[in-house]
């Protein structure tokens, strides 16, 4: 008999099961948190990949990628922004942003996922504070008024977030290659990690100027370049002298200022310059007959006298020589009767006042109250009534036919002359007693710069200017000369007073010829 025997076999588990591979969302399983700025966040952000039903898609191993969605603080995700998948989950393990803000989203995608995610926010404090920034930059203003709106300082981190909790000094200065001022509270604390200084002014007209914002331990600011305008009572540099020189002599003639000799180092020079205020400019010109420094000069008619003086090898002169700016020749004219060096020059209607300045009998300076007058048309010199003070390094200004023979060796003893009484008379002195000054008129005005406070001394040298209305007997203070100089030489013209060369503080203690030109529109 034959037996049936049926083999029922059941395969369990030898199946193959494919696991997806695709995923239709992206969330984020763990969250971005509180940093401060520039760190790693911890724990690590992760994104997971999900199916619809909200389950992980082990098997995507594609790449994941992470932006700034909400960006308040305008910052720069970085660290890694770009992490593939394992086991369906991207780690970002290095993580971080830079700038300072509340608010901050993150917004994660992949390539072929449909619908990305956002986190939650989360905020970026500063780290600490590692240098200063300037956050309002100063404007363009004019000279003497105020920087607006008000320049702005922060602290900083090394990422330039501001950081509240500095509430230290900051110190404000002025960079600058000429010695223009700056004005206004300097030095201010700190609120929140800002300082503002609201009241900040320069008192002289220029381009390039920088500022700088300083405090131990930080990296110093530098603002932008900027540019002060000259309005009103400022000064601003112009082209210098071609060569640096003291004890010049200035005199204005055709629409150009002239720089006559002077001494540079140990020699007198025969050199002459002229100066195009057009232009902003200078050009050579025939140079004096007679080397010399200490000369005074005057204008009559255009042409320019140079009287007196000391020339090398001779010594004191009272030299003349005549120089027409149309044909650029010199004249030899008759002499001054008394020779006299660091004496001062006046014109009144056609005629030359040579007044005071040192002689040298013997060998001796010895300060002079001679007053001598020449007139171009005779070509002669007749004695007027001396200086009640005799005295050397003054300066001579001219309003309303009166001569004014202010400072000097004396102090800053102002004295009077009236050549058609031929009487002199005292006014009131000068509030800065000082010689080696310079004086201009504009608009009935003298204004008195520089100088030194003893005749000879060679420090401090001064950057006063001090102005005398003829008309109230009274003097008042202008705005300091940018560049503190003495023996320089001074000159008007276009209602502009220009300051010329002289000696001038160089190094600790010391002073030396300078070339500068400063100009002053009162």
């Amino acid at each position: 008999m034959r037996k049936l025997v049926l083999l029922v076999l059941v395969a369990t588990g030898c199946q193959s099961q494919t696991q997806p591979t695709t995923g239709n969302r992206l969330a984020f399983s763990t969250q971005p948190s509180n940093i401060v700025a520039g760190s790693v966040m911890n724990p690590a952000v992760q994104v997971t990949i999900q199916d619809g039903s909200g389950n992980t898609v082990t098997g995507f191993t594609g790449s994941v990628t992470l932006a700034l969605r909400t960006n308040p603080g305008g910052g720069v995700l970085s660290g890694g922004t770009t992490a593939p998948a394992l086991n369906g989950v991207a780690t970002f393990a290095t993580l971080t942003a830079n700038k300072s803000g509340l608010g901050y989203t993150l917004a994660a995608s992949a390539a072929g996922v449909s619908s990305g995610a956002t986190s939650i926010g989360f905020n970026v404090s500063p780290t600490t504070t590692k240098q200063l920034g300037f956050t309002v930059q100063p404007s363009n203003p004019s000279a003497n008024g105020l920087i607006t709106p008000p320049v702005t300082v922060a602290a900083q981190d090394s990422f330039g977030n501001i950081t509240p909790s500095f509430v230290d000094s900051v110190t404000i200065q002025l960079n600058s290659s000429t010695a223009a001022t700056l004005s206004g509270v300097k030095t201010k604390n700190a609120s929140n990690g800002i300082v503002t200084y609201s009241d900040l002014s320069i008192d002289a007209g220029g381009s390039g100027y920088t500022l700088s914002a300083g405090h131990p331990g930080l990296t110093t600011a530098i603002s932008n370049p900027f540019t002060v305008t000259c309005g009103n009572s400022c000064w601003s540099t112009a082209a210098p002298l071609p060569t640096p020189r003291a004890d010049l002599g200035v005199a204005t003639a055709v629409g150009r200022m002239y720089a006559l000799g002077g001494y540079f180092g140990d020699s007198a020079m025969r050199r002459v310059d002229a100066y195009d205020p057009g232009t902003n400019s200078w050009s050579s010109k025939a140079p004096l007959p007679t080397a010399r420094a200490g000369l005074g000069v005057g204008v009559i008619n255009e042409t320019i006298y140079a009287v007196g003086g000391f020339a090398p090898f001779v010594g004191v002169v009272g030299t003349v020589e005549a120089y027409d700016p149309t044909l650029n020749t010199w004249s030899t004219k008759a002499s001054m009767p008394t020779p006299r060096e660091y004496l001062a020059v006046g014109v009144v209607n056609g005629v030359l006042y040579a007044v005071g300045g040192y002689t040298m009998p013997g060998g001796a300076q010895t300060a002079s109250d001679a007053v001598e007058a020449y007139d171009p048309v005779t070509n002669s010199w007749t004695a007027k009534a001396s200086m009640p003070t005799a005295r050397g390094f003054l300066a001579v200004a001219v309003v309303n036919g009166i001569l004014y023979a202010i400072g000097g060796a004396s102090g800053g003893i102002v004295e009077a002359y009236d050549p058609t009484t031929n009487t002199w008379t005292t006014k009131a002195p000068m509030p800065t007693t000082r010689s080696g000054l310079g004086l201009g008129v504009i608009n009935g005005l003298v204004y008195a710069v520089g100088g030194v406070p003893n005749p000879g001394a060679s420090l401090p040298i001064m950057d006063t200017l001090e102005i005398y209305n003829p008309s109230a007997n009274s003097w008042s203070r202008g705005p300091h000369m940018p560049t503190p100089r003495s023996e320089d030489g001074v000159g008007v013209i276009n209602n502009r007073l220009y300051v010329l060369g002289g000696y001038a503080p160089m190094g600790p203690g010391g002073y030396g010829f300078v070339a500068t030109n400063e100009a002053y529109r009162p």
